[in-house]
């Protein structure tokens, strides 16, 4: 059975990318901070679908999402999309709020990277890093965000290189997403 892995899982665009890998044939593993919501994503999915809690800040949880899967198959696909958006001036942001969004989106992403190349390193598979439309230009409001999002698409681009080079059997992209309406969004 393929296995995919989706990192933020609980709601929004992370909800709605399991809910259509399910629907390509593939056993989901739904990770989220927020236990209960990944599990109702896996529940909304059926189909073989599961959940774990997971905070992608913590390097651990990646190698432990990544044994549960293969537990369960052949992971096939790792989507590093958990992530956290603060909006404002970049100067006015406490620096709590900034250190959340950089262990989030960059740390978390390259924690979720390294443990998913390693599990497929043997049988090949494909990662998948959500990245933002504010990788590739300027935002009001979202320096900070944005910051974070364009170390994502660079590690990527980087790491596409290392995979080539090294000769592994993954493929590596990122996704850069305009504004989609979520709860992260419209909260701000």
């Amino acid at each position: 059975m393929k296995i995919a892995v989706v990192t933020g899982a609980g709601k929004g665009l992370g909800r709605e990318i399991a809910k259509g890998l399910s629907a390509r044939g593939f056993a989901v593993l739904a990770t989220d901070i927020d236990g209960e919501a990944a599990l109702a994503t896996s529940e909304i999915i059926g189909g073989g679908a599961w959940s774990m809690h997971q905070d992608v800040r913590d390097p651990a949880s990646h190698h432990a999402v990544a044994r549960a899967a293969a537990d369960r198959g052949a992971l096939a696909l790792w989507v590093n999309n958990a992530g956290v958006l603060h909006t404002g001036h970049a100067w006015e942001h406490g620096d709590e709020l900034v250190r959340e969004m950089t262990e989030v989106n960059v740390l978390g992403m390259i924690w979720g990277a390294r443990a998913a190349i390693a599990a497929m390193r043997d049988d090949g598979g494909h990662l998948i890093n959500i990245a933002s439309l504010t990788s590739i230009t300027p935002v009001p409001g979202l320096a900070i965000y944005g910051a974070t999002k364009q170390a994502v698409l660079g590690f990527t681009i980087s790491l596409a290189g290392d995979i080539e080079r090294a000769k592994l059997p993954i493929v590596v992209s990122a996704v850069c997403p305009d504004g989609i309406d979520t709860d992260m969004v419209s909260s701000q």
